[in-house]
């Protein structure tokens, strides 16, 4: 029994141990509080797949003001992405336990339940690589960027630089390349096709009236009018879009 407790406590010191130096070399989200990211991890990624490739992959990026993105998009992304983001710390434990069940059920990853914060952590700091020392860092970076920053600014910083598209980061360059106008002037059936490519952007295009993206898009105007972030009359001149688009 002794032996036993003994072991336990080693192992606890390691975790301990382990976790701080974690803690100490992971970097400060706070930096971003009045600035912005340069390229980011992911971008730089996406560059080196190229150049692996013995391509050049051009990023297509461009800031915009998270008071000037039509509310609309906005919504769509939350509702989307993550619909309580204003109203947890980072993580959606509800979410991880039901992404753990259909997973377990399907017996593939076919659910994830990472949070706008935790997306945006991967997005600026690390790599695709699923690894159990990465999503510690996950979730240490997390905590870091939820103390750090304000949500409207996560949620900015998310929107600037989330991948919409084959070097297309951010909404604003996704706007401008698929719909050739500002992320401030798009449309709601417009806002609602974008929001429904971001799980796989590189595959899905809101150009492209494809079944899958038929599906997502209506699914959610229909989130956006059940949940009241859009009217009555929005959404059925949105359907009027959505009829024609995917006549």
């Amino acid at each position: 029994m002794l032996k036993i407790i003994k072991w336990f406590f080693i192992i606890l010191a390691i975790l301990l141990i382990s976790l701080t130096a974690i803690y100490m070399t992971t970097p400060e989200p706070g930096e971003f509080l009045n600035k912005n990211p340069g390229l980011t991890s992911f971008m730089k990624k996406r560059i080196d797949d190229a150049k692996s490739k013995g391509e050049n992959l051009h990023i297509y990026h461009q800031y915009i003001k998270y008071s000037d993105i039509n509310k609309h998009l906005k919504a769509a992304v939350r509702i989307s992405e993550d619909g309580g983001f204003f109203f947890h710390n980072g993580f959606d434990f509800g979410e991880i336990k039901e992404s753990i069940k259909t997973n377990f059920k399907e017996k593939r990853f076919k659910r994830g339940g990472s949070t706008i914060s935790q997306q945006l952590v991967k997005n600026l700091y690390l790599s695709s690589n699923k690894s159990l020392l990465r999503k510690v860092k996950e979730a240490v970076l997390t905590c870091k960027l939820e103390n750090q920053l304000s949500k409207i600014r996560i949620f900015s910083l998310y929107l600037n630089y989330i991948e919409l598209g084959n070097g297309i980061f951010g909404v604003e360059a996704a706007c401008r390349k698929y719909f050739r106008k500002s992320a401030g002037n798009i449309t709601i059936f417009e806002a609602a096709r974008l929001a429904s490519i971001i799980p796989n952007p590189r595959k899905r295009n809101p150009n492209n009236p494809s079944k899958t993206l038929r599906y997502k898009t209506k699914i959610l105007l229909t989130r956006l009018y059940k949940f009241k972030k859009i009217s009555k009359q929005d959404y059925n001149t949105a359907m009027g879009e959505f009829k024609l688009f995917f006549h």
